[in-house]
């Protein structure tokens, strides 16, 4: 939690998670939690267009996983 800004949004936390990850295991669940979050349309093709702090938007659901990552799919 520490590591996400205020008000954060869901890619914010992805970032976040993803980056706890890295700096507590040295990445060991990288592809583990792309796998995930892609899964559930926050893959690295995801977007969020014209977003607001208060929400709104146009939400694109990505479903692509990191180039490293192409064993999970």
């Amino acid at each position: 939690m520490k590591l996400q800004p205020c008000r954060p949004s869901f890619f914010d936390a992805r970032d976040a998670i993803i980056q706890a990850d890295e700096l507590l295991t040295g990445g060991e669940n990288f592809c583990e939690l792309w796998a995930g979050f892609s899964s559930r349309g926050l893959g690295t093709d995801a977007s969020l267009r014209n977003g607001t702090p208060w929400g709104g938007g146009v939400h694109t659901d990505g479903f692509k996983l990191p180039a490293k990552c192409k064993s999970h799919e």
